[in-house]
């Protein structure tokens, strides 16, 4: 790093903890409390098996842009966007640093992003930590499975509610369970799976950690009558279904091409006070830490 990118980096507070070289970003959590890019794990353990060499990948919610900048170092072509416009420097001075072509795009949201993104124009998607800040959650899925490539990935991470068996999403302004204030839903497990089965994404794996109460869902989109553990009740729903933006087959598109290697059992819990996450530009602890931490320069 140059003195002046030092220095930018230096003033800024980081939600991510990128390594950038010579330094790390501090990352958001307070020291002593849980580790940086924690509710990352489930994405940190399930993508490195999706070859993103040459494949079109998009990073919605990216933030400061870790697993945007990772797809970007295996190869892929990668578009990250975020709804907040006004403060993209972390972002642009991490992209530079590491010499990366990423296309980065401010002020989408999901509910406006087709207007700003080509349909089923990606192979890979992931999506962190975005789907509980929305009014409507389901979006979040619907709008991937627009935006994939017939046999495309989506990699979902969320906030949830881990001692839920039913499927059954709760709004968190009423509750109070999480104290961040723009959370609005906390799906459990199940609401989750049969959402995204529902949209026609098969799910292939699940990782899950607890407090944090964290899931990672990789799914795949496939036409209606390929996605597995449906009951002819939903198969029912689906095709009485008109409004929901999708359809039993697939539009006239190529079709995604991107393999994926073996990624372990299909659920997992993974207990971030032993997990070891190989995930660059993910900092091995190794550097010294530069900037201010997201959440310990906040007031409440």
């Amino acid at each position: 790093m140059t003195p002046e990118q030092v220095q930018r980096a230096e003033s800024a507070d980081w939600f991510h903890a990128i390594d950038l070289g010579s330094h790390a970003t501090a990352g958001r959590f307070p020291d002593g409390t849980i580790p940086q890019n924690v509710t990352l794990f489930g994405v940190m353990d399930l993508l490195p098996a999706i070859d993103v060499s040459n494949a079109d990948c998009l990073d919605i919610g990216t933030a400061d842009g870790l697993s945007a900048f990772h797809m970007a170092m295996r190869g892929g072509r990668v578009t990250a966007t975020d709804r907040y416009d006004s403060v993209p420097t972390k972002f642009e001075l991490a992209r530079e640093v590491l010499g990366l072509d990423v296309d980065y795009r401010t002020g989408i949201l999901f509910d406006n992003i087709l207007d700003d993104l080509p349909a089923h124009a990606f192979d890979v998607i992931v999506s962190a930590g975005v789907m509980y800040h929305m009014f409507h959650p389901f979006d979040a899925v619907l709008k991937a499975r627009k935006l994939a490539r017939p046999y495309g990935f989506f990699l979902i991470e969320t906030a949830f509610l881990p001692t839920v068996g039913q499927p059954f999403i709760e709004f968190n302004p009423a509750s109070g369970r999480n104290k961040e204030v723009t959370t609005y839903w906390m799906p459990s497990k199940s609401a989750l799976l049969g959402m995204l089965r529902f949209a026609g994404f098969d799910i292939l794996a699940v990782r899950t950690m607890i407090r944090p109460n964290r899931i990672t869902v990789l799914a795949r989109s496939v036409p209606l009558g390929e996605v597995s553990g449906l009951t002819p009740r939903e198969i029912e729903m689906q095709r009485q279904t008109t409004d929901a933006g999708f359809t039993a087959t697939f539009p006239d598109t190529r079709a995604s091409s991107v393999s994926i290697s073996d990624f372990g059992e299909y659920d997992v819990e993974i207990d971030w006070n032993t997990y070891k996450p190989h995930f660059p530009p993910h900092p091995d602890g190794s550097k010294p830490i530069i900037g201010k931490r997201h959440l310990a320069t906040k007031t409440s």
